[in-house]
């Protein structure tokens, strides 16, 4: 029973809602818009706080926006405060791009000049006819009805417009919203924290009734909403596991997408730890952990746990939710001083820590860089790391350099993360490496790959003493497949499983990004010559402390 842990599956689930796309979205180019329309201070204070995040042509918004955020506005009146803000980016010269082209913008355009005319009501009435009965889809065409209904002047309107006041507040709209990484639209954060659960109007209430603002400032509509029962579950973990059993990132995500919640935490070093793994090793027939244990039906989930049913495994009263990369509790643990698993052999005496970090063999002045081939952040490092060789090797230092490849062999098959052109292109580097080794010439070919990762003219990046026929003979050959077999097994042994990471030494892990910090880092575990020789910096650099990986 191989369910994939969260993790595994955070960027189909957790961007997706943390995106606001319970429903469904429309997505769009990185880079976002935040304007919030006029918003005069009410005579009392809000319950609760809401920003939405709209694209004023997007279907997926004006069925947010029709059936549960506008009726919520004008039902709490005035116990909710929203603002508006919209999605899009802009183009060189700053000019507003968005998702749905020039209808979006003119769009876009003549709502915020519509709330710079009036007041907040005003403006709401009008968003409310707007986007009823489908006006939104033209709403060149529909706006002035729908102005004239809400008492908006027109002409004031129709001023703004065409003197590009509309124009200038979407353009610092998208400026704002690009420093909070809004990705898509309809996006909702409620008190400032992001709302994941299902946008409707009943889902929305109850999140605002119970789970933000004060009870001293609850709505007397709340009193017609039941209180959410209490869902309870345990989180079981390992202290010994440490950073790699971190998931905190995951239990925020569930908490939000499940705010009555309760998790209480148990250890695998507690009676009640080993107890609740035993049992789901003889239910399962695998254990889990991390994992959460969710004391409740499917029903009682509600519809907020529907994209997390393909990896809810039903356990117990309940289910348990497999998180992180996964940790066998009963396994030796390679480096603690303690026989875990109670077979005789301590560490790296059992046969199971072979190949692990603790237990490798220390090889000074090697440096083994793990990428997939078609990673833009991989690529962006492969400067940094070649700067760094040739430094150290101009100096007389003995340094070498390995690439290393992630990936996974599959029913004999091949494959990576980016797919068919990537392990072709791995199988090239790994022919290359092997051909070409002397003072790393390889790196010529890595360096221009590196500048445009996803060419199939990849035959332009060979050096003069490269022969073409050689590098397609080994990579689609044998050798070729052996290679990067052998590659995707380090990896794995390794446990380097996102592009670029480092291992130092054959054995230590080596967190680092631009050429200053890959130096810096060599040379603390190596008495070398050539550290005592500045480096100089690489201007890329600058780019990369932010840099992300592929995983």
């Amino acid at each position: 029973m191989n369910i994939p842990p969260l993790s595994f599956v955070r960027f189909s689930i957790i961007s997706i809602f943390l995106s606001g796309l319970v429903l469904a979205g429309c997505a769009r180019v990185p880079g976002s818009a935040a304007d919030t329309a006029n918003s005069p201070e009410k005579s009392i204070a809000p319950h609760a706080e809401m920003t939405v995040y709209i694209m004023a042509t997007c279907p997926y918004c004006a069925r947010a926006l029709e059936t549960a955020i506008l009726p919520l506005y004008f039902e709490l009146d005035g116990s909710l405060a929203v603002s508006v803000a919209y999605v899009g980016t802009t183009d060189e010269s700053g000019v507003p791009d968005l998702a749905h082209g020039d209808t979006e913008v003119a769009s876009a355009i003549i709502e915020l000049c519509a709330a710079s005319a009036t007041d907040e009501a005003n403006w709401f009435s009008f968003m409310r006819c707007m986007y009823r009965d489908n006006l939104w889809q033209d709403m060149e065409k529909n706006w002035t009805s729908c102005a004239s209904a809400a008492r908006i002047p027109s002409e004031d309107v129709r001023h703004c417009i065409e003197k590009g006041g509309g124009r200038d507040a979407l353009t610092r709209s998208i400026a704002l919203s690009a420093a909070e990484h809004i990705q898509a639209a309809p996006s909702i954060f409620i008190d400032g924290k992001e709302y994941v659960g299902p946008i409707d109007k009943e889902s929305l209430l109850t999140h605002i009734c119970y789970f933000s603002g004060k009870p001293s400032t609850r709505p007397k509509i709340c009193e017609t909403i039941p209180e959410p029962e209490l869902l309870k579950a345990t989180f079981l973990n390992d202290i010994r596991c440490g950073e790699r059993c971190d998931v905190t990132s995951e239990i925020d995500f569930l908490k939000s997408l499940f705010p009555a919640m309760e998790i209480a935490e148990l250890d695998y070093s507690e009676p009640d730890g080993k107890a609740l793994y035993q049992q789901m090793e003889d239910e399962l027939g695998e254990g889990f952990l991390p994992a959460l244990y969710i004391e409740e039906t499917m029903d009682d989930l509600g519809v907020a746990a529907i994209p997390l049913t393909q990896y809810l495994v039903t356990f117990g009263d309940g289910f348990v939710l497999p998180l992180g990369e996964g940790f066998d509790p009963t396994a030796e643990l390679c480096d603690n001083g303690v026989d875990d698993d109670n077979n005789g052999r301590m560490d790296c005496e059992d046969a199971t820590c072979a190949g692990t970090p603790a237990c490798r063999e220390e090889i000074p002045h090697r440096m083994d860089l793990f990428i997939m081939s078609q990673c833009p952040y991989a690529a962006m490092i492969i400067p940094a790391a070649d700067h760094v060789v040739r430094h150290l090797q101009q100096n007389g230092s003995p340094a070498t350099l390995r690439l290393q490849f992630i990936g996974e062999v599959r029913e004999e098959e091949l494959m990576s993360m980016h797919g068919p052109a990537e392990v072709a292109e791995d199988l090239r580097m790994a022919c290359i490496q092997e051909l070409y080794p002397t003072q790393h010439g390889f790196m010529t070919y890595m360096m221009c790959r590196a500048r445009n990762i996803e060419s199939e003219n990849w035959q332009q990046c060979l050096s003069e003493t490269m022969v073409e026929k050689e590098v397609t003979d080994c990579a689609t050959g044998t050798r070729g497949v052996e290679l990067l077999q052998q590659s995707f097994r380090l990896a794995e042994e390794v446990s380097r499983n996102a592009s670029p990471s480092w291992m130092l030494n054959n054995r230590l892990e080596m967190n680092a990004r631009t050429a200053t910090e890959i130096f810096n880092a060599y040379c603390s575990a190596n008495d070398d010559p050539a550290c005592q020789v500045e480096i100089k910096p690489l201007l890329i650099d600058k780019d990369i402390p932010a840099l992300e990986k592929c995983e």
